[in-house]
């Protein structure tokens, strides 16, 4: 399983992804380990999360960060919607090429940073194998990727951070404060909210990301404040030798996101 969710607004977008690998093997048996990073920049002004196949999106991610950057003009990211579409293309392309089997998955949550600071940032889910556009317009709303999106208690949690307004009791005599968080707070708030619920395969530690006007921040998460944060993966290769530590060989299963 995997959980990844976004947001957006005029001054940045922002991400929060687990890091858990679900291990499928053809006698059903199931293993989990936290050992890899679901979110990747692409230059500087592109942010991809995924979930599904992890060897897949580990493969299309890479060509996308070899090609996309020398060839999008940068004068293209005053329109993100000329952006996603360019790169739905090249996503198409390397999915048909790259693919193991006809049915191999995976999903992809796309954030985009424009050029004009007034401009709003860009942000869409795409699906294989069709890859249509999902995108959500208003500052507040969030966009999710991965099978945790169907566990009930983090679709409540989605569906409560996407009102944007946190109301804070202070008390039978006190008026209630109201708080709305942006950015990377905002995002602690889901994180906050996730540690409450142990579902298999779903982290505990995540990754937080917020991509602004100028950068991009990957922040790791671990699961207590003053807890490491596990060894992550960043590319197939380095998965495979980080599991193969652990006396697995991935070839003799699924390795899924």
């Amino acid at each position: 399983m995997t959980w990844v969710v976004a947001g957006k607004h005029l001054f940045c977008a922002r991400a929060i992804s687990d890091i858990q690998v679900t291990l499928e093997y053809p006698d059903g048996k199931k293993l989990y380990y936290d050992s890899v990073q679901k979110t990747h920049a692409i230059g500087s002004k592109i942010v991809i999360l995924f979930a599904g196949s992890i060897r897949l999106a580990f493969s299309i991610i890479e060509k996308l960060k070899t090609e996309l950057p020398r060839r999008l003009d940068e004068r293209l990211y005053s329109e993100p919607d000329v952006v996603i579409k360019k790169i739905t293309r090249y996503i198409k392309y390397y999915y048909k090429n790259l693919k193991a089997f006809e049915k191999e998955h995976v999903e992809f949550l796309i954030l985009i940073s424009p050029v004009r600071t007034l401009t709003e940032f860009g942000m869409w889910k795409m699906v294989s194998p069709a890859f249509g556009l999902i995108e959500r317009k208003e500052a507040f709303e969030m966009l999710e990727i991965g099978s945790g999106s169907i566990v009930r208690e983090y679709r409540d949690i989605v569906q409560r951070n996407s009102v944007g307004v946190y109301v804070i009791d202070n008390g039978p005599d006190r008026l209630p404060d109201v708080l709305v968080p942006v950015g990377k707070q905002a995002l602690k708030f889901v994180f906050a909210e996730a540690l409450e619920y142990q579902n298999a395969g779903i982290s505990k530690a995540m990754n937080i990301t917020l991509l602004t006007h100028d950068e991009i921040f990957i922040r790791e998460l671990p699961e207590k404040p003053e807890g490491e944060f596990p060894h992550v993966a960043t590319s197939w290769e380095e998965l495979s030798k980080l599991l193969g530590k652990k006396g697995i060989k991935i070839a003799e299963c699924h390795a899924l996101a």
